[in-house]
């Protein structure tokens, strides 16, 4: 569960913002300057202290409202280590798919997108994609419907430097001895079988 305990454990600060985006608006594309104009965003933490406006930047920076560089308000590694799971474990049912399923948490301005709820994974929520685009699903194109629809995604790869970054991270995780290589799946599916 993401809560205060989860934050005081994996954050140095544990004084930030924690966000769930969901339907309809987990997307993160831009829809206006308030809190308010974000249908299924909720503030998890700092509910009666926060003036949201970290968020507000975060939203208009990815999309292009707000000229400033995206590593000023989104953990890019972060980003490119979350994108490669998700791509990995083709799960649709997150940002990278419906834009639901998981948290940001924001420190001095900078949001670190959190997995959560990963029971769909494996293709099991395919988000309208076919079968073999389920077991094909492109790297470079890891959402199920129009990359320029999930901002987060589209500013990462649309950016050399962190694109090379999120390529290195998917070698990582299949390289042997990694947690996705064969060898290593091969011996987790035989143990839960």
């Amino acid at each position: 569960h993401v809560d205060s305990e989860f934050i005081e454990r994996w954050f140095d600060d544990d004084t930030g913002d924690l966000y769930k985006p969901d339907w309809p608006d987990g997307t993160l594309e831009w829809q206006g300057d308030q809190l308010a104009d974000y249908d299924g965003v909720d503030i998890e933490s700092n509910e009666d202290t926060t003036d949201h406006s970290a968020f507000i930047t975060l939203v208009s920076v990815i999309n292009d409202v707000t000229d400033a560089a995206v590593d000023t308000v989104l953990d890019m590694d972060m980003m490119a280590r979350y994108l490669a799971l998700n791509s990995l474990l083709v799960n649709l049912d997150s940002y990278s798919g419906n834009g639901h399923n998981y948290y940001i948490y924001e420190v001095d301005g900078v949001f670190t997108p959190i997995p959560w709820d990963l029971n769909e994974a494996f293709g099991n929520f395919n988000c309208g994609c076919s079968r073999d685009g389920v077991i094909n699903l492109l790297i470079d194109d890891p959402t199920c419907d129009a990359m320029a629809g999930k901002p987060m995604v589209l500013k990462l790869l649309e950016d050399d430097g962190y694109r090379a970054q999120y390529h290195a991270y998917l070698a990582e995780f299949i390289a042997d001895g990694g947690p996705f290589s064969d060898e290593t799946m091969v011996e987790a599916i035989h143990a839960a079988a």
